[in-house]
């Protein structure tokens, strides 16, 4: 995939994460000094960088509510994740039929298999996002879709750049402290915190299951107490500490090899 970069100060912050992963294997980067200046790059790719990049391009590019924007999100650099890349104005129905059940997830070819966990996560996220969208498009004026040059309008209930931005930072937050739990006890069962040392599926993922859980049985208790929580965001959160934990140890093999 080619992206184009522009330096704005606005999008500062996303065109980082995609200099970032210059070190992905088979990655070319041709940018001014002017792009993601000041970023580090990391042999192997940026694992937290990466899970910010899936997540805003298949879930939150969803909640935009002006298209354009939403168009411009940074393509994901992985092929894994193109599955749940689909197009816009779709409804829900036609969403399903796009991505796989768990028993034909078998029939993807094997290179762009996720684990199954973090691929019914994700896909329950791209869910709530693509009826969200549905539901924020359903509210504009018959016939409002577009402004009298013919661009989209924006739609009724979304989300605009930086309330995206902010609302994918609080989940990586969280993502980020519910990580530490986990490899703290990686450390206490298999003693590495490594994570390409252990078996996703069979050491890492009941894990942080178990730790995504405990956290939001917590944060339903404290919502319950009154504390505001995104709608939706606990879920996404579980899905955001999967896939860093498997972008990490995907990463961490591709170093190995450059």
């Amino acid at each position: 995939a080619v992206q184009l970069l522009n330096a704005k100060p606005d999008k500062v912050r996303v065109e980082s994460e995609v200099i970032a992963q210059a070190g992905l294997p088979g990655c070319v980067t041709i940018a001014t000094n002017m792009a993601g200046r000041g970023t580090d790059i990391i042999l192997g790719g940026n694992p937290a960088g990466l899970a910010r990049l899936v997540l805003m391009r298949v879930v939150y590019r969803r909640l935009l509510s002006d298209l354009l924007e939403a168009d411009g999100v940074p393509v994901t650099p992985l092929p894994e994740f193109c599955l749940y890349d689909a197009p816009e104005g779709i409804d829900l129905g036609e969403a399903m039929n796009l991505y796989p059940t768990a028993d034909q997830y078998q029939g993807v070819p094997e290179h762009l298999q996720l684990p199954a966990d973090l691929h019914l996560n994700l896909l329950r996220s791209v869910m709530l996002a693509v009826a969200k969208r549905r539901m924020g498009t359903a509210l504009r004026p018959q016939g409002a879709g577009v402004d009298a040059a013919g661009l989209p309008l924006p739609s009724e209930g979304l989300l605009t750049y930086d309330e995206a931005v902010q609302l994918l930072g609080w989940c990586m937050d969280e993502a980020e402290a519910m990580r530490a739990v986990v490899k703290a006890r990686l450390r206490e069962r298999y003693g590495t915190e490594q994570v390409e040392e252990l078996e996703y599926t069979v050491c890492i993922v009941p894990i942080a299951n178990d730790v995504a859980s405990e956290v939001e049985e917590r944060r339903a208790e404290a919502a319950s107490d009154g504390v505001d929580v995104p709608p939706g965001q606990s879920f996404t959160a579980r899905c955001a500490l999967l896939l860093w934990l498997w972008l990490e140890q995907h990463c961490a093999g591709a170093a190995a090899t450059v």
